[in-house]
């Protein structure tokens, strides 16, 4: 799973009219393929901090001293398709709503996990807070809904969401602390799992988290009883 982003603006039609501007066309590759998006110009800009700079960067076309033009269209690199694809819906709708229509073989459940967490992480590259806030509670909601999904894909693709946050979050943030809680969480299943062991032996930034926490909730257990 990739978060980072390419994109370049494309060298367009000098005939394009004012009312074609309005229009970004988005262009993402991936496994070989592209595919193309519409979206609206001022709604990329009002959502997203990213897009506004993006879009607003005016560039030459030749002959060198020629006037300077706005991007019109953007090309992005190994994003995650379904998750770029729910990104430009909410540009569009204003709306959050994933859904597993494009699971395949994947636990539907598992699939809305990982979407949830994927448009978290593409938020904040992209600078979209209001995407970041519904998709952060939208993971927190599914981690807590019961499930009738047997637990070992649920448990898997939380363990994978896991792995990729810290392997690109330097430090502690609102998402790793609600993952130290449900790694905490007997509740659930997840403590007790091949994979939150797995996690423990191999991602060390998840295991200092988790230990620290632990560590936290001892003292405090212990400290109401402290004569001192």
């Amino acid at each position: 799973m990739e978060f980072a982003e390419k994109a370049r603006p494309a060298l367009n039609d000098q005939n394009t009219t004012d009312a074609d501007k309005s229009i970004v066309t988005l262009r993402l590759h991936h496994s070989h393929e592209v595919f193309t998006y519409s979206a609206n110009r001022s709604s990329l800009c009002a959502e997203s901090k990213w897009f506004r700079t993006t879009l607003s960067e005016r560039f030459n076309i030749s002959p060198p001293n020629s006037p300077t033009r706005l991007p019109e269209s953007l090309e992005f690199y190994n994003l995650p398709k379904p998750a770029f694809e729910q990104i430009v819906a909410f540009f569009s709708t204003g709306v959050y709503d994933p859904h597993p229509y494009d699971s395949g073989n994947e636990d539907p459940v598992a699939f809305i996990l990982k979407l949830h967490f994927q448009l978290y992480h593409l938020a904040r590259v992209y600078q979209v807070p209001e995407l970041e806030r519904l998709a952060f509670e939208s993971f927190k909601q599914a981690v807590a809904a019961p499930t009738s999904t047997p637990a070992r894909p649920y448990h898997t693709a939380l363990a994978a969401a896991i792995r990729c946050h810290y392997e690109y979050v330097a430090t502690q943030d609102t998402m790793g602390d609600l993952m130290v809680n449900i790694g905490m969480d007997s509740s659930n299943g997840f403590v007790q799992s091949e994979e939150f062991r797995r996690l423990i032996d191999e991602v060390s930034k998840y295991a200092e988290a988790v230990q620290k926490n632990l560590e936290m909730r001892y003292c405090t257990f212990y400290g109401y009883n402290c004569p001192m």
